[in-house]
């Protein structure tokens, strides 16, 4: 008798075969005279290339042999043996022992039916894996068997899957066409070789009994909950672990598990009849799923809370049964070209774009599941997401997210927990909620002259959600986060490089705008917030120093004497962010600043930045010229003195053990270099819009007669390029010319460009002209000079050098020159 147990890999077909054995061992002993045995062929443990009919035939004898040690049996069994060997010369139907019928017809195989018959010798085979060699070798071990060893009181029991040897047979398959239904996706494929036997035909002339294995979806439900529970005990988690639950859910869905916790959530979407047959062939098996899980085991659950669950498990599924996927989108997607993967949220209406294009050719011939896997983390649409506002920062299809993932689960290695953006939520909820302190973020010294990412994170966080929350923020609770966060300018560096994570002293002004449009104007207990024109008066007071605020505003602030050159330069992005037409959106600052204009009416139809950024612009100049004009003191100078250890916010330990030599030094001087530029452009500026400078306005007054212009035009001319005043004046205005040239972008130019056009916005035309002609000999000598030093500016990370420029600026100087 010929059992087939016929079901896919993973599903239990060795298990069954060990319960069978256990029973038999324990119910037929003492039954018959002599004790059934059972035996197993394994046709895998065999190098390939053997003639797997021989080794069935040897293994089959030698089991007998061995297990019967009966005198008359043994000769019998030799005879026997010798006699097939003797016929593997022999090619039948392609094979090496015949199987025609008369061949058996011998005395030998007569004796050996009558012998097992009398002796009630009972054998039971188990041959496995048949669907794991190729067609041909299955051929040869079901031929063999049913030919040579289809004797009295032996039963097998063949262990494949269908579908497996149909996959594994000599002839090629075409997938014909997917069929859907309401209940499921089922594929159909069709036979292109049209003299090949029918397999399942085939296999019904050897298996008298198929036996399917299937498994119910409750045992799936009670494997895969004591599974879960082990895994939560081997990282010492919590039961109600927010991401292991998460995952637990998301899996149970794939397998069709009902769950009435989790039923009408964001991932219902994935139980779609549609989806049944995709997950049914890459996870539905407890083989599967414990492979999985074991893969998280490894990758560290704890680490990955922060991010998409469901977007996490399809990633790893692609991982770990579709690893030429996964390894194709590890290459375009962290490596240096641009990755087609992460595309973000997409219009579907839209005409597909370049990365459109390059994802559905590479999509194009997959195997329809792991097809099914790339949509399902690549196309997903925002409403099967559980948090729908923070999808640009979780989600996997954002191309800042996805080398995440995949470092994750290729490298193992994952962003400090104080990074990740649900880890933030909390810290911000527990400062809310006073149980934790922003100073005691603060106190880890050690930590806090290095990586600043946590703190970059701290202040964007608090700053996007105190708006939602100022109700439960008094004046004096105002007071003590405003102030608490300007004294934290200084600690963070003004140095940026990415590579370290340091650089975010110059993000801190536009927090600082973000929460003082929220909760730093008038608070009434009994009645709340309202931003009546009264109301805000508090808020331009605050910034400009006045009224209770005098000599401690904002402005005052920023400019103590302490921050030094750096302080001036946080003033100016504070400044710059205030102007309405940079769309930084605080509405309350533009109405608290407006509140000085005397023809000021509340009813005005809109803002004009102009009105706004008059009273300010006209407070930063007089404070500028109070600390540097009126004391003569050079800012570019002042730029130029600063240390490493003052720019990087006292890391100059962790910069040095972090970065070359190289990286620093250009990282310091392009610091500079952008210190200069901005802050001359941001107080000599007479250009209107997108940022309205400072010299744009005059000293005081309404008339904007561009009054700070000239005088910030004086302070130049007479202070930082009068070389009476410094021996570095040349290099200064040279430096000038060339720190604010025109960029190859901006002039579709070849090279950075200098023109007079180019300098207008800052510079009085007719003093640059009187300048040149005074000192335009002892520029050019300068110039010489430079070039020969090979002296060179870093502007936006581009090394610009004198001795590729020494021509351009000379041209410049003779076109220029009064």
């Amino acid at each position: 008798m010929v059992f087939g147990l016929d079901a896919p890999w993973g599903l239990g077909k060795t298990s069954f075969l060990n319960l069978m054995r256990r029973h038999w061992e324990k119910n037929l002993d003492g039954k018959y005279k002599i004790k059934p045995v059972v035996f197993n062929f394994e046709p895998l443990k065999f190098p390939q290339g053997e003639n797997l009919s021989d080794r069935f035939i040897e293994e089959t004898v030698h089991a007998i042999s061995k297990e019967f040690p009966i005198p008359e049996l043994t000769p019998l069994l030799g005879r026997y043996s010798r006699y097939l060997r003797g016929l593997s010369s022999v090619t039948i139907f392609g094979f090496q022992f015949g199987i025609n019928d008369y061949l058996f017809n011998d005395g030998y195989k007569l004796q050996l039916e009558n012998f097992l018959q009398r002796e009630e010798v009972k054998l039971i085979v188990f041959i496995e894996d048949l669907d794991r060699i190729s067609y041909k070798e299955a051929k040869q071990i079901l031929y063999s068997m049913k030919s040579a060893f289809d004797l009295p009181n032996i039963s097998y029991v063949v262990c494949y899957d269908s579908q497996n040897m149909l996959q594994n047979m000599d002839v090629k398959f075409n997938q014909k066409a997917e069929a859907r239904c309401s209940e499921n996706c089922v594929a159909i494929a069709s036979n292109e070789a049209g003299n090949t036997e029918n397999l399942l035909e085939f296999l019904e002339k050897f298996v008298q009994i198929k036996v399917p294995i299937f498994i119910e979806t409750d045992e799936l439900a009670k494997y895969l909950s004591a599974l879960m529970m082990r895994l939560q005990e081997r990282l010492f988690l919590n039961y109600k672990e927010e991401f292991v639950l998460e995952l637990k859910a998301v899996i149970e869905v794939m397998l069709g598990i009902k769950n009435e916790q989790y039923h009408e959530k964001f991932f219902d979407y994935l139980g779609k009849p549609d989806n049944t047959y995709y997950y049914e062939k890459i996870i539905r098996d407890p083989r599967k799923i414990k492979r999985l899980l074991n893969h998280i085991v490894f990758l560290d659950i704890k680490g990955v809370e922060y991010v998409d669950g469901t977007d996490f498990l399809h990633l790893l599924l692609i991982y770990i049964n579709y690893p030429h996927v996964f390894r194709h989108i590890y290459q375009v997607e962290t490596g240096t070209t641009s990755g087609y993967f992460a595309r973000g949220a997409s219009d579907k209406n839209e005409e597909p774009t370049e990365k459109d294009k390059a994802y559905y050719a590479f999509k194009r011939g997959l195997d329809p599941a792991a097809d099914f896997l790339l949509e399902q983390i690549f196309s997903r649409d925002k409403y099967k997401y559980q948090d729908k506002e923070d999808i640009e920062k979780i989600a996997a299809k954002f191309p800042g997210n996805l080398p995440r993932y995949l470092d994750m689960i290729t490298k193992q290695r994952l962003p400090p927990e104080e990074s990740s953006h649900k880890y933030q939520l909390k810290v911000i909820d527990d400062i809310h909620h006073g149980t934790l302190t922003i100073e005691g973020l603060y106190q880890d010294k050690e930590e806090l002259l290095g990586d600043e990412t946590k703190y970059g994170l701290l202040w964007l966080n608090l700053s996007n959600k105190i708006a939602s929350i100022s109700k439960d923020y008094s004046l004096q609770d105002a007071d003590n986060l405003i102030l608490r966060l300007i004294s934290y300018f200084p600690l963070h560096s003004a140095l940026e490089i990415s590579d370290i994570n340091i650089g975010i002293r110059f993000e801190l002004p536009i927090r600082l705008l973000s929460i003082l449009d929220a909760v730093g104007w008038d608070f009434k207990a009994d009645r709340g917030r309202h931003n009546t024109p009264e109301n805000l008066k508090i808020l331009a007071h605050r910034i400009l120093g006045l009224e209770k605020f005098e000599g401690q505003g904002i402005i005052d602030k920023l400019l103590a004497d302490q921050r030094g050159i750096l302080g001036l330069y946080d003033l100016m992005l504070f400044r710059l962010y205030i102007s309405p037409d940079r769309s930084g959106g605080y509405f309350n600052i533009d109405r608290a600043l407006l509140t000085f204009r005397e023809s000021y009416r509340e009813t005005e139809p809109f803002i004009r930045t102009v009105d706004v950024m008059q009273e300010i612009s006209q407070t930063v100049f007089s404070k500028f010229a109070e600390l540097y004009i009126d004391k003569e003191i050079n800012i570019f100078a002042e730029i130029d003195s600063l240390s490493l250890d003052e720019l990087s916010g006292g890391r100059t330990e962790y910069i040095k053990n972090s970065c070359t030599v190289e990286t620093i030094t250009s990282a310091v001087e392009s610091t500079k270099t952008k210190l200069k530029a901005f802050i001359s452009y941001q107080l000599g500026s007479t250009k209107e819009d997108f940022g309205i400078g400072c010299g744009f306005y005059d000293l005081e007054g309404s008339s904007h007669q561009q009054g700070i212009n000239a005088v910030y035009n004086d302070y130049l001319f007479n202070l930082i390029f009068n070389p009476e005043k410094s021996k570095s004046a040349h290099q200064y205005f040279l430096d000038y010319l060339l720190i604010n040239s025109g960029s190859t972008v901006e002039y579709n130019s070849d090279k950075r460009v200098l023109r007079n056009d180019v300098y207008k916005d800052v510079l009085n035309t007719t003093r640059l002209a009187q300048h040149i002609e005074t000192y335009k000999a002892e520029l050019i000598a300068e110039i010489d000079n430079l070039a020969t030093q090979d002296k060179q500016i870093i502007i936006n990370q581009e090394a610009v050098t004198y001795r590729d420029y020494k021509h351009d600026i000379i041209f410049f100087l003779e076109e220029n020159s009064g």
